[in-house]
């Protein structure tokens, strides 16, 4: 696992497309505007981090922790790969999500699974 509250991420505007977040603590960083386009962000910690116009596009929040972030909206979710078994999402959130993206929070394919998981490795 990686801790990264203390690294250049916490600028903000930062280009992480198609990275391998994966475990990684971001508790609390500042990673406003950051572009997470198709990361790997499975058991990431993401709590009480400022997600501000970050651009989820693609990525996969599969199992991440989501606990009371800044700026996290249903327009960034809405464009994520996948929300599977997310934890601490804002009820209001979680359930604008459920009405119009439900395929977001299916169980995924099991293969899919152990992909994200030998990625964590």
């Amino acid at each position: 696992m990686s801790n990264f509250s203390v690294c250049p991420l916490n600028r903000g505007k930062s280009n992480l497309n198609k990275a391998n977040l994966s475990g990684a603590l971001l508790n609390e960083a500042n990673i406003n505007r950051a572009n997470l386009s198709e990361a790997e962000l499975f058991t990431a910690n993401l709590s009480e981090a400022n997600l501000n116009r970050a651009n989820f596009d693609g990525a996969n929040l599969g199992a991440a922790v989501l606990r009371n972030t800044i700026g996290l909206t249903f327009n960034q979710l809405s464009k994520a790969r996948s929300l599977f078994s997310i934890i601490g999402m804002e009820p209001e959130l979680l359930e604008q999500i459920q009405k119009k993206y439900p395929h977001l929070l299916e169980e995924p394919e099991i293969e899919d699974i152990f992909k994200w998981m030998k990625s964590d490795i």
